[in-house]
């Protein structure tokens, strides 16, 4: 009976954590995959051959 007490109390915590780390553990997964495909994104998670800025977050290694 007191667990029905306090899940009936805390049914709102509870279904809001659920989604939280139902959302986390997506963007893991999406993350993963992405790294399994070989797509490489930004730290803007724009994809780089379409970034202004990609010389100088990913610059040449033969200019090095």
């Amino acid at each position: 009976m007191i667990l029905f007490d306090w899940l009936s109390a805390n049914v709102g915590t509870i279904a809001v954590g659920a989604i939280v780390v139902a959302v986390i553990a997506l963007v893991i997964v999406l993350m993963v995959r992405d790294k399994k495909k070989g797509k490489k994104t930004c730290s803007c998670g724009c994809s780089c051959s379409g970034c202004a800025m990609a010389g100088q977050c990913h610059p040449n290694k033969n200019e090095k």
